[in-house]
């Protein structure tokens, strides 16, 4: 499992304009929640395996799993609205096949307590 922690980054990586800079970070710091996560990676992969990522595993062998930890901050520091908006952390732990134009799982759980939030399939790039 690929894990990436945005803790004190601003995505300077996002595709179109650069985020990383003097703005993305001024919205990150005023965005940044007061309290750091208490549910870490493995405890976000069991609650996303329990809630639909064991079944897109089993139907699919060569699934390849990531974990995101986002902030509001961070979504909006890239200009993404946060999917669920109540929650200080959330995981992304997303499930895909390594096959151009294949479907995403993706389970959110909350970072903070480790409970199950959504989970949604999208096609890459929406």
């Amino acid at each position: 499992m690929f894990v990436i922690y945005n803790r004190g980054n601003v995505w300077p990586n996002a595709p179109g304009e650069a985020k990383g800079g003097d703005t993305g970070q001024e919205t990150y710091k005023k965005e940044k929640p007061k309290e750091s996560f208490r549910v870490d990676s493995p405890e976000a992969y069991t609650v996303a395996f329990r809630n639909g990522g064991g079944d897109y595993q089993n139907t699919h062998s060569d699934a390849k799993v990531d974990a995101v930890l986002r902030c509001k901050a961070d979504y909006d520091a890239v200009g993404e609205k946060t999917p669920a908006p109540r929650y200080q952390w959330i995981w992304d732990v997303s499930y895909r096949v390594p096959t151009p134009g294949s479907e995403v799982l993706h389970v959110l759980v909350d970072g903070m307590n480790g409970d199950f939030i959504t989970k949604t399939t999208a096609q890459p790039g929406s």
